[in-house]
């Protein structure tokens, strides 16, 4: 199957493509095009989203370093085993109340 135009040498005909393979070479083309505006598109939405994402990885380092600190604070706390739990994470809320963001999220 020839998918271009020839001319034949020995006889002067030209030699034209089935209507199968014009078909084919269409909806070839027609892919083609849609794979190039939903990739055009794609990059929009990510271009459009990432000052978002900067903010929530901004926010969520922040909790992070405040559930690490205050982790280090309660966990050095002299008292921890002598108290009890809702009363250990009373006295610490920079733990208590990170913690309960950071799951939240």
């Amino acid at each position: 199957m020839s998918l271009s135009v020839e001319q034949n040498t020995c006889d002067g005909k030209l030699t034209i493509p089935s209507s199968s393979a014009v078909s084919s070479l269409r909806i070839i083309f027609i892919h083609i095009s849609d794979l190039k505006a939903f990739e055009r598109r794609l990059t929009e939405v990510i271009a459009s989203v990432q000052p978002a994402t900067r903010r929530w990885r901004m926010s969520l380092a922040l909790v992070f370093v405040c559930v690490a600190v205050g982790a280090c604070y309660w966990l050095q706390d002299p008292d921890l085993y002598k108290i009890s739990l809702f009363q250990s994470l009373f006295r610490h809320p920079l733990f208590s109340v990170s913690a309960i963001v950071l799951s939240k999220v």
